[in-house]
């Protein structure tokens, strides 16, 4: 749970909602999805599930990148969320689509057609179908909002920042973050090179704001990563 805090802030999840697919859950596929278990998610071929109801559990959607170990994960999908290829079909660009379970699942899996189909036939279903799309967008633009669109020391700062926004400080205002992440793997999450990641730390250790600790990071000073931080934005 300690990579899944370091990384929330960087990844959306959608809020459960009362699905009317969940009267159609006899029409689909039910699914045991075990922690960890990766299934492709970027196949058009007609008879594969195009779309995935989590009953309960969490899956991820993620993108593998061939010259990456990480996958590039963009949105959690938690209890009564519905996952749709099409919404995310753009996301293929950039390597081999999955969705990964975090924890074990229980889902119903439709193929395309069959969910096409259901829409067809309820048109309060195919309203419903229309907010998860612009919902799905939205997360996608924030997960590349808070990467793509700032250089590699304010995503490494802002990272740091939000975490610390959401925990409690400890005595003289110090923030301990838990984080068994490796260096590399945080460079991937945030999508800046390991080798830049170390420089932009060792600018923080040396300015005395952050100090690297077996299970974490220790934030000696929220308000000087703050300064940092909006110094690196004018």
């Amino acid at each position: 749970m300690e990579k899944m805090a370091a990384l929330q802030i960087l990844f959306g999840r959608l809020p459960p909602l009362e699905w009317g697919v969940e009267q159609y859950l006899d029409q689909g596929k039910c699914l045991k999805i075990f922690q960890n278990e990766r299934i492709p998610f970027d196949r058009e071929a007609p008879e594969e599930p195009g779309v995935f109801y989590v009953q309960t559990g969490l899956l991820k959607l993620s993108v593998h990148r061939p010259l990456s170990a990480t996958g590039l994960d963009f949105c959690y999908y938690g209890d009564r969320t519905l996952l749709e290829r099409r919404t995310a079909a753009s996301l293929s660009g950039c390597g081999q689509m999955y969705i990964e379970a975090c924890k074990n699942t229980i889902a119903y899996a439709f193929t395309q057609r069959e969910f096409f189909e259901l829409l067809r036939r309820d048109r309060a279903l195919l309203k419903q179908y229309h907010q998860l799309h612009s919902a799905q967008l939205s997360l996608l633009f924030q997960r590349m909002e808070l990467t793509a669109c700032l250089d590699a020391e304010q995503r490494v700062a802002g990272w740091l920042m939000q975490l610390c926004c959401q925990s409690a400080p400890e005595e003289a205002g110090k923030y301990f973050i838990p984080c068994r992440l490796t260096q590399q793997e945080i460079a991937d999450y945030l999508l800046i090179h390991v080798t830049t990641f170390n420089r932009v730390f060792s600018e923080l250790k040396k300015e005395s704001i952050v100090e690297k600790k077996r299970s974490g990071f220790l934030v000696h000073d929220f308000e000087k990563l703050k300064r940092f931080q909006e110094r690196l934005s004018i």
